[in-house]
């Protein structure tokens, strides 16, 4: 069964990660963190536990708006802190190039934190969400390579109650997490037989899913 959403006014980042999100398994955590504040730390850089959480539920509530599928909570926080560890990584390469603010900037990076803020989340929630998203519009197979490639030589500890680490990639119960880009997501369908946890994540509490479930879609 495919569905197709309001993809015309669905920015191409909410896309990437919707993609993404499709991809991860729901499962267990694990990981190496010293600070509980700090949901991951690259040397002496940090993503708070908070921050991450606010724009986590920002995210969340505009993937409700859209009525992208469901997916687990704790998924969403995963590719956020991927997002922000390939980011990180991305920025200390780019500033070796003598390229400042390489996610900063962006119109539609600044348009889409307003139509999230739409939703009802708040400003700094609502930028911080965006940004993130705007690091997977450039992380392709050549810029997740350079990140990775920087992060062996960097500090890098994730919370594990946020997830597991391994050789710069963020893992939900050991497997890694995709940011792959499909067509089907480009094109803003989704297809509600393609994700194996579909149920498990439908059984799940409201308050620990994003989207909407294959019920509520076909209320709607």
């Amino acid at each position: 069964m495919t569905v197709t959403t309001a993809a015309a006014r669905r920015p191409r980042r909410a896309r990437l990660l919707a993609a993404a999100l499709a991809a991860v398994a729901v499962g267990g955590l694990a990981g190496c963190q010293s600070d509980p504040t700090a949901a991951v730390t690259i040397d002496d850089e940090s993503l708070s536990v908070e921050l991450l959480d606010d724009a986590t539920s920002a995210f969340c509530g505009y993937l409700d708006e859209v009525q992208t599928q469901a997916v687990a909570r704790t998924t969403v926080r995963a590719v956020l802190t991927q997002a922000w560890i390939f980011g990180t990584a991305l920025e200390s390469v780019a500033a070796e190039e003598g390229i400042e603010d390489l996610f900063q900037g962006n119109p539609q990076t600044a348009a889409f934190s307003e139509e999230i803020q739409s939703t009802g989340a708040g400003e700094e929630a609502a930028d911080e969400a965006s940004r993130l998203l705007a690091v997977l519009d450039v992380v392709d197979a050549t810029a997740q390579q350079a990140a990775v490639d920087e992060l062996a030589e960097r500090d890098v500890r994730v919370n594990p109650s946020v997830a597991g680490y391994e050789d710069g990639l963020v893992t939900l119960d050991g497997d890694e997490i995709s940011v792959a880009v499909s067509d089907v997501a480009r094109q803003g369908q989704v297809d509600l037989t393609a994700s194996p946890d579909l149920e498990a994540v439908s059984a799940l509490p409201a308050d620990q899913r994003c989207g909407v479930v294959p019920e509520q879609l076909g209320a709607s």
